[in-house]
């Protein structure tokens, strides 16, 4: 996975957060409490997704193997 590309991705949702919340009246341990939710959601998909990639990964390697070991 690119590293620059969870960077961005961060950075934009963090942008679009402050962007909605820029005229309103609140504090920033309100903005802080959103943004530490929507960090949270991404890190849990992120992690889903990183583990999902290396499950396949290794079901890809022990088909391989087993395709060598019938040889």
């Amino acid at each position: 996975m690119n590293d620059l590309w969870v960077n961005n991705e961060i950075k934009m949702e963090i942008k679009n957060l402050l962007n909605l919340n820029g005229n309103s009246d609140k504090t920033y341990q309100n903005l802080w409490d959103k943004a530490k939710a929507m960090l949270g959601g991404k890190f849990i998909t992120l992690d889903a997704y990183i583990k999902k990639s290396e499950r396949a990964q290794i079901d890809n390697l022990m088909l391989h193997l087993k395709e060598r070991e019938k040889q």
